[in-house]
């Protein structure tokens, strides 16, 4: 597998889809690529512009138009894409400064670590 050249990020909608790509190990700025329509022939056709499927880590947005098109990509061996949970501005909102900063110390810590998950063990039905 070649090193990936490109992070992408894509931002589903129903009906378009906006592209962004950063270049990989490099400390330029994001860009906007731009915006297509909701399909799959679209979307292929923007990110071959940006390079070949092994070349381009992809990243999506979790959500009901999101996990159809990834579905899809992934079968034409776009392997490489990660879902992002998208927390919406009114949750955050209902947050103090201080316990959003404190979660946010969990989590960090928790990531460094190589300590089991905190969620508990799921229960067999």
């Amino acid at each position: 597998m070649d090193k990936v050249k490109f992070y992408v990020g894509l931002d589903v909608h129903k009906d378009s889809i906006a592209i962004a790509s950063a270049a990989a190990y490099s400390r330029d700025d994001p860009h906007f690529v731009g915006t297509t329509r909701y399909s799959v022939i679209s979307l292929t056709k923007a990110l071959s512009r940006l390079g070949a499927p092994s070349e381009l880590s992809i990243c999506h947005e979790a959500g009901p138009c999101g996990y159809g098109l990834v579905r899809a990509l992934r079968e034409q061996g776009r392997a490489d894409l990660e879902a992002v949970l998208a927390l919406h501005d009114r949750q955050l909102h209902c947050i103090c400064a201080h316990q959003y900063r404190a979660a946010w110390a969990r989590l960090q810590n928790f990531v460094s670590s190589d300590a089991p998950p905190p969620l508990p063990a799921r229960q067999p039905l």
